[in-house]
């Protein structure tokens, strides 16, 4: 069977079912393979210190966002940076009490933020 003779039905077949596999493998966020997990408490202490920064807020998968940063940190060899993740899941416990979601406890300490913006669902902090 020749390509030019398929009908539009089994296009759009043919479509649905490529765009079903694609939303199964790139549907969720993965961790980034060069980053390092951070606890929830480490995560809120180095946005209280100033020291995460680059923040990304992704869209949640079952109720965890996926939150990326870059850590500053002191090294052997003096101030370096480094890719930091954290799972927070929903409602967010933090020190400061309990809040719906982890964007609800960025928005309340964004008075400390110099920077937000929402780029395609994802949502970008800048604390330096």
């Amino acid at each position: 069977m020749h390509l030019a003779q398929w009908k539009r039905w089994q296009w759009i077949a043919v479509g649905l079912c490529c765009g079903a596999i694609l939303a199964y493998f790139y549907g969720q966020p993965s961790t980034p393979s060069n980053a390092r997990r951070m606890t929830v408490e480490a995560f809120q202490s180095s946005l209280n210190d100033g020291t995460l920064s680059h923040i990304t807020v992704y869209p949640p998968h079952e109720g965890i966002y996926l939150v990326t940063g870059l850590l500053t940190f002191d090294d052997v060899n003096g101030p370096t940076t480094g890719r930091r993740y954290v799972l927070a899941k929903t409602p967010f416990d933090s020190d400061a009490g309990k809040f719906e979601t982890v964007l609800a406890y960025l928005e309340k300490i964004k008075t400390k933020a110099k920077s937000r913006r929402k780029v395609d669902g994802f949502y970008y902090f800048n604390y330096d």
